[in-house]
């Protein structure tokens, strides 16, 4: 036994109300979502692509992040990519920067309402909520993880393919190797990016449900 002063320092610490003090640190942690994602979609006026109307003249169309980020059609996201210039590449990298402030806030709210639930629960007669809530509240740092992953993978690309668009060509030969290598730098990373951003997505709505789930029947 260690003492200090005459005070017994294994004697066990109290907190009165924690799942309450959890639950504030929850709310303040959904304001800095709230201020960081309001940032964050600040920059969405930037996101232009160049496309080619029928009267084969340029013009200005509006992209959101998401069409890079869930690139279901591969059309549309060769079409974007092909289609942002040097000013739009810049804003995208300044927003994957804010999303970099914007994810601890949210996925931390998501944790510490699993917290907060599970401060709840316990000792309630809710076995199949409690089994949600002990086996799946890792799942929002799964999300976390996925998301630095798909912001990484977005970089890289835009990084890569900006050197490709600026690589000199002299002859068709040349330009054709060009093309190819931009398809094929564009197919492999739209799988890599596909696959993190499905696995964030499932990660974090599944933690928004089983959190709706808790708070329903929370108050039953």
């Amino acid at each position: 036994m260690t003492t200090l002063l005459n005070f017994d320092l294994n004697l066990p610490v109290h907190i009165h109300n924690f799942d309450q003090l959890v639950l504030w640190l929850a709310i303040l942690a959904s304001i800095g979502t709230i201020t960081t994602g309001a940032y964050l979609a600040s920059f969405s006026q930037g996101f232009l692509y160049m496309v080619k109307t029928y009267e084969n003249k340029n013009r200005l169309k509006k992209f959101s992040l998401i069409n890079l980020q869930l690139p279901f059609r591969q059309s549309y996201f060769k079409n974007i990519l092909f289609g942002i210039n040097s000013k739009t590449n810049t804003i995208i990298n300044k927003s994957l920067k804010a999303d970099a402030l914007f994810m601890p806030f949210a996925y931390g709210t998501l944790l510490l309402l699993f917290s907060y639930f599970l401060l709840r629960f316990d000792g309630k007669d809710n076995p199949a909520i409690i089994s949600w809530l002990l086996n799946c509240w890792y799942f929002p740092l799964i999300a976390y993880a996925m998301d630095i992953f798909e912001n990484r993978f977005t970089v890289s690309l835009l990084k890569k393919l900006e050197i490709l668009k600026l690589t000199k060509t002299t002859n068709s030969e040349d330009r054709k190797l060009n093309e190819s290598d931009k398809n094929q730098l564009i197919c492999r990373f739209r799988i890599k990016i596909l696959i993190a951003s499905g696995l964030k997505w499932m990660a974090a709505i599944f933690s928004i449900a089983i959190l709706l789930a808790a708070l329903w029947n929370l108050l039953l």
